[in-house]
């Protein structure tokens, strides 16, 4: 039962690996002159530019508890992980690809 009991999983939720996160963001200003005292302003603003999803570091389930006894009626062994849904991913997403446009007029 030892050489189950202390194995190369990590512990804590540090230890375990995340999914990458890329993330690009893109600003575009241009300011045209209309006349001498009137300015046109135009700002267009993307978030998440090419909407890759991205998850919360939490998104990943780290908890983890290892069978101390076998059981033939869940097939499960000794040091085998009790939980099912260790290492898979949650709903907890970053916000989607998000653009705003704006124009503006000044005097």
């Amino acid at each position: 039962m030892e050489q189950y009991f202390f194995g190369s999983t990590s512990k804590y939720f540090g230890g375990l690996r995340t999914p990458t996160f890329y993330n690009a963001n893109l600003t575009i200003n241009r300011k045209f002159q209309i006349v001498e005292r009137l300015q046109k302003d135009f700002l267009a603003e993307a978030t998440n530019l090419f909407n890759q999803t991205q998850f919360y570091a939490n998104a990943v389930s780290g908890s983890v508890s290892a069978v101390l006894a076998p059981n033939a009626a869940t097939n499960t062994k000794v040091g085998q992980n009790s939980n099912v849904n260790h290492g898979s991913l949650g709903l907890s997403l970053y916000e989607t690809r998000q653009i705003t446009l704006s124009l503006r007029l000044r005097l």
